[in-house]
């Protein structure tokens, strides 16, 4: 008995020399170059450090990428795709949070190493780690004219963050949309009552 293999229509598919690869779809080459120790001499530990921190700087893209589709959502009048993304993001963040165990591996004294090479570069001087927060609602106009090391396409990144509409914006929008009266402090807790005491009509938010 023959059995005949169907013929693809473009036999350059995977590993059958796809124009597409693992590496050229997720840009390895480029990404894996990025991790450029300053040490002189090499501190072993400094390698985890620049891993963790471009790690996070990628979570953060990907957290104010569904943070801003759950917001502008929700300002549409959306409840069940926004809270997709929301749900998402906090899975992100129990991520993001457990990172924290794998530096925590580094002591005191290898960060010593090379905390030096660093100066004065922190970790609060992260441009996304700032969107997150103003989008979120904490906004500080005061940070943009305090940080003194913002490329201008950062600074205006962070003055719009500040302009538009913030989740909380998105999710007032909402229930003012489902008729529930956003205007005062009393009226939104009592929104938030009878939300929470009819999970059938309102389960889906």
């Amino acid at each position: 008995m023959t059995y005949h293999v169907p013929r693809t229509r473009d036999p350059r598919f995977g590993e059958q020399g796809g124009l597409l690869t693992y590496g050229s779809y997720l840009r390895l080459a480029d990404l894996l170059d990025q991790q450029v120790p300053e040490s002189d001499p090499p501190a072993h530990d400094e390698l985890l450090f620049i891993t963790i921190h471009q790690a996070y700087e990628l979570w953060f893209k990907l957290l104010l990428f569904e943070l801003t589709d759950a917001r502008d959502r929700m300002l549409a009048g959306e409840t069940y795709l926004p809270r997709v993304r929301l749900e998402r993001c906090r899975t992100i963040e129990q991520v993001l949070v457990h990172q924290v165990d794998v530096i925590d591996t580094m002591t005191p004294q290898d960060f010593l190493a090379f905390r030096d090479k660093l100066a004065p570069a922190s970790g609060f001087q992260s441009v996304q780690f700032r969107e997150i927060e103003f989008l979120s609602g904490l906004k500080d106009p005061g940070y943009v004219d305090r940080f003194r090391g913002l490329s201008e396409e950062e600074r205006a990144r962070l003055r719009r963050r500040l302009e538009e509409p913030s989740l909380w914006d998105g999710f007032l929008t909402t229930l003012a949309k489902a008729g529930f009266d956003v205007s005062t402090a009393d009226g939104r807790f009592a929104a938030y009552q009878r939300i929470a005491h009819d999970r059938e009509r309102y389960g889906a938010w």
